[in-house]
């Protein structure tokens, strides 16, 4: 199986490693951090959640990767696209740990993400998900182009849903790929 590595002006999104399991379970169990995403879990749950990602390249050919920044190696958050069992289509979603916030991280992770989605796997515009209090999400999502689609209830909670524009593919690196 072949998982991408995408590199932008300032990141490297890739595979998780385990040595990036510490600073996700960290950021996991964080409740306030994770308050629009269920909440805080434990190491367990985190750790189930880890082996999910990698899990789904295997599964579905797409996934979430680790942001990572080039220039220092550290790695500051996922994006990617999740595409659980019970969506019907990928989700564009990013997570960013708290040192890694207010850089304009995760509006590049999420743009190299939908080129990628674009060019690679020829999907159409993503959706995210979006708790209608994440107003950080929310501004990401419009930076990207993406516009209020509608609402529903997911996993009983209610959720915004945005639809992505296609992205235009100028002045990004060509992609790479690692086994």
């Amino acid at each position: 199986m072949t998982v991408n590595v995408i590199e932008s002006t300032r990141l490297r999104l890739r595979p998780f490693e385990m040595d990036d399991f510490e600073a996700f379970a960290a950021f996991s169990a964080d409740g306030e951090r994770n308050r629009f995403r269920g909440g805080g879990r434990s190491r367990i749950e985190a750790w189930n959640e880890f082996c999910a990602i990698a899990g789904q390249w295997s599964m579905r050919g797409i996934g979430v990767l680790a942001v990572e920044e080039r220039e220092t190696g550290q790695t500051g958050g996922f994006a990617g696209l999740w595409f659980p069992i019970d969506v019907d289509e990928p989700e564009l979603m990013w997570s960013l740990y708290p040192d890694f916030e207010g850089k304009g991280y995760a509006t590049e992770a999420a743009r190299a993400m939908q080129v990628w989605a674009h060019e690679a796997r020829g999907l159409p515009p993503l959706m995210s998900f979006m708790d209608p209090d994440n107003t950080a999400s929310r501004k990401v999502a419009e930076r990207l182009g993406a516009t209020l689609e509608g609402a529903c209830t997911f996993r009983g909670r209610h959720t915004l849903i945005y639809r992505h524009v296609m992205p235009e593919a100028k002045n990004e690196p060509p992609n790479q790929q690692i086994d």
